[in-house]
Formats: structure tokens, C-alpha cells, sequence
């Protein structure tokens, strides 16, 4: 039927027959047999390589250095034009878009090894345990609070230029590390080129420390003082809580 003009185009090549827009026209589709369409310029941007075509310029995704002087100026235009680009790649790809939308976004904090309540079950378990490096038993282990790792300390059986505890604290933390030492049941931290004693965490019934083991009284987990050394590893305040820091020059 013939449209405004009085006039009905002839379809074409893939059997569509144009119909008039505001300008009066309607453009031919283009090689993926997209019809543009027009926005508030009158014209709709080709589009690229991928198949997607370009959005106007209002929600034009930021990139280089406009993406941060953006963001501080209008973040809600930011975080609409994520949303609004995830929208499309969902619409068009739902199979792949799927899991972005029902994904588990729980957040967990970081927490220490799970410590055993008496201190004898920790004892017994890691000195029979071997250095994963020197396949041997440690004179001095001590353990990694942060991955269970065990280590030999004040020996020179796993010593390559820098020493294991050392470089175990690179590995594993970037320089920060926390031991805990079975035979004294002493909480060491390394951080850097520096070194301090933290205090230990298991107590007896009095709620006082045995280091070294001299006593011999049962010890039991101080699930207080582990809190305390957990938030002190996860806000990085070692700097400021622990006083008797001094350097280790590579030899513990």
C-alpha cells in the first residue's frame, strides 16, 4: 500500500520493502543485513568489525584518559553505560550472558589458617611433618598462617642465597608473613627486611602465655587474640601495633 508519498518501494534484494522514516527514507541494510535506523542526528553509525554498532555519543563508553575525568564528573553515566552494554551482549548472546547475570557476588573476607583449640594437636601434627624443599624433619619448624606452609627456621638445609622464610614471605605475601613456631608456640611476623615478635596465641587456664614450652601446661586457642592478629593482617596495621620491630639482615 502506498505510504505518505503515495508511493510503495520496490522490495528489495532479501524481499524487505523499505518503509518511510521522518526524513522520508528508509536506507538500504548494509552487509550483515542491518537496516539502520535513524537516532537524534538522523543517522544510526555503521557498524564495526565485531558487529556492534557504536552507541551516540551521550553513552559512548569512555576510554584512555577521558575514562577517570568521566567518571569523577558523571559516574552514574559510567555505571548506566556498563549496564546498558551488558544488557546488549545478554540480548544477543544469551547462553554466554547467562552466568554474568546469576553469578555468586557473596563477598568473604580473608581469614588465617583454622587453628586447632588445644595446642598439643598442632604440636603433634607438624613435627612429624617434613620441609617440602629438603624433604627432611625441620630442628625449628614453623608454619605459615597465611597457606599452612611449613618451613625450616634458623637452618641453612633450605638456604639459596635468601633464606626459606624469608622467601616463602615474598612468595606468599609480598614480604609479609606470619609464623607461628611449633617448639615455642611463638607468633613471629617478617614484613620487608624487618622482623618482630607478635606474643603467642595459645594460653593456658590462667589465660597466660608459655613460651618455649617450659612449663609444660596444656595450652588452649585464644580465639581473642587470633581475631585481633587477623584484623591486623587484613587492614596491614602490623606497622603500628607491633613496637619491637628490627632487621633480620637475611639471618633467622
Amino acid at each position: 500500500t502506498s505510504d505518505s508519498t503515495g508511493y510503495r518501494p520496490t522490495p528489495d534484494s532479501k524481499g524487505y520493502r523499505p518503509t518511510s522514516d521522518s526524513t522520508g527514507y528508509r536506507p538500504t541494510p548494509d552487509s550483515k543485513g542491518y537496516r539502520p535506523t535513524s537516532d537524534s542526528t538522523g543517522y544510526r553509525p555503521t557498524p564495526d568489525s565485531k558487529g556492534y554498532r557504536p552507541a551516540p555519543d551521550s553513552l559512548s563508553p569512555p576510554n584512555g584518559a577521558s575514562c577517570e575525568a568521566l567518571w569523577w564528573t558523571d559516574p552514574q553515566l559510567i555505571i548506566s553505560t556498563w549496564c546498558n552494554q551488558l544488557a546488549d551482549f545478554v540480548d544477543k548472546q544469551p547462553t554466554a550472558g547467562k552466568p554474568l547475570l546469576t553469578a555468586n557476588n557473596d563477598f568473604f573476607l580473608p581469614k588465617l589458617l583454622g587453628l586447632p583449640a588445644q595446642y598439643d594437636k598442632l604440636f603433634q601434627y607438624y613435627r612429624r611433618k617434613v620441609c617440602s624443599k629438603c624433604q627432611s624433619l625441620p630442628d625449628n619448624p614453623a608454619v605459615c598462617l597465611v597457606c599452612g606452609t611449613l618451613v625450616c627456621l634458623k637452618t641453612a638445609c633450605c638456604r639459596a642465597g635468601i633464606n626459606e622464610v624469608i622467601q616463602h614471605a615474598i612468595e606468599c605475601g609480598a614480604g609479609t608473613a606470619i609464623y607461628i613456631i611449633i617448639h615455642s608456640s611463638i607468633v613471629t611476623v617478617i614484613r620487608g627486611p624487618r622482623i618482630c615478635t607478635w606474643g603467642c596465641l595459645y594460653l593456658d587456664n590462667f589465660g597466660e602465655e608459655d613460651r618455649e614450652l617450659k612449663r609444660g601446661k596444656p595450652l588452649y586457642l585464644s580465639q581473642e587474640r587470633y581475631d585481633v592478629l587477623e584484623r591486623q593482617w587484613r587492614t596491614h596495621s602490623f606497622d603500628h601495633k607491633c613496637k619491637d620491630w628490627k632487621k633480620h639482615n637475611n639471618k633467622l
